[in-house]
Parts: C-alpha cells; structure tokens; sequence
C-alpha cells in the first residue's frame, strides 16, 4: 500500500513540475454536446486543461452517452438501454486560420478508461424479464478534429468531429460477446478561459 501511495504522489508531483514549465499556459474548461450518427442517438462531454501560447492544449475529459431501443409487435415488448462513460487524457494542438488568431484549426487525440452498462427488459404473455449487465476498464481512444472561433477573449464556439473506439466490451449476462464498439459523433461546444 505504501508504495502505491508513493508512487502516486511522485506521479502527481512530475505532473505538476511538468505543467508548471509550460510557458504562460492558460487554463480553460470545454462543454459540448454530441450527435453519435452511427446510433442517432446524443451524449455530452465536458473537459479542463491548459493551452499553452505555441497552441498546445493538455487536458482531461469525460464523455456520457446513453441508446435506448423499443421493440413491440406480435404481443411482446422489449426494451433496451445502453450507456457509456468514457474518461481519459486529451492532446490538441491549433492552427490559426486568419491573422487575428480568431479562427483556428485543430486536431487531436485522446486514450482513457470506459464502463458500458446494458440493460433490458421484456415482456411476454404476462411475464416480464429484466438483465443487466457492465464492462469495465475497457481501454478507449478518440480522434477528433474541428474549428473553434474565438467570440470573446474568454469564450470560443466549436464545431467538429471526434471518432471513438471503446476496446473488448463484454457483456455475458445477456449473451452479448466482446467486441470493439466505435462510433463517429458530430460536436457543438463552446471553451472558456479562466
């Protein structure tokens, strides 16, 4: 336990040694929320990190996304939800597009943890069935481009894509066998700076 302890508070200590050297970084928070066309279906994602002046951006971020499907016909009803929450690390680097530096580019990457949970219930000539299960743990990545407008000097408008892949979800309660799950979203956000 003891060397847990340590070797986190070490990992915390070079994480702030290493954003301290970062030249005048500024700090800034994300909001967005996303359209998965895949699935039709919408989440959200929120994020903190620190852009630095050469256009680097350092940070966090967590995604949660939710799918439910209902099926009825021939007496039977069934329905299903599925929800996914993803966290991770994100790298972005910006390309300004206009002299004034209020338009750029970027593109990035990102890698994290994922847990997926389904549910679902039927029911059938006067009996209802409910499962449930979750996959934990899976390792997940995402690539994302877009372009962001600066409005203010403290607030930004983005628009872009990001791609995510959730790695070996398993759910065997409910017979569904491992797989890769990804999916393409649409994204509409707005950045602060503090």
């Amino acid at each position: 336990m003891k060397n847990y302890i340590l070797s986190k508070s070490c990992f915390t200590l070079a994480s702030l040694a290493f954003i301290s050297q970062l030249p005048a970084a500024d700090f800034t928070g994300d909001v967005s929320a996303l359209y998965f066309t895949k699935d039709k279906e919408t989440g959200v994602s929120a994020g903190f990190g620190t852009r630095t002046p050469t256009n680097h951006y350092f940070g966090a971020e967590i995604i949660y996304y939710q799918q439910t499907e209902n099926l009825v016909g021939g007496g039977v009803s069934a329905s299903a939800t599925a929800k996914l929450f993803a966290s991770g690390v994100t790298y972005k680097y910006f390309i300004p597009l206009t002299e004034q530096k209020n338009f750029h580019l970027f593109f990035g990457t990102g890698a994290g943890l994922a847990v997926a949970n389904i549910s679902a219930t039927a029911r059938a000539f006067g009996r209802t069935t409910t499962m449930s299960d979750s996959s934990a743990n899976n390792f997940c990545y995402q690539f994302l481009t877009g372009i962001q407008f600066q409005m203010t000097d403290k607030v930004a408008a983005k628009v872009g894509w990001r791609y995510l892949n959730v790695q070996n979800v398993e759910f065997k309660t409910v017979g569904i066998p491992s797989q890769n799950l990804d999916s393409n979203a649409a994204e509409l956000g707005l950045n602060f700076r503090f």
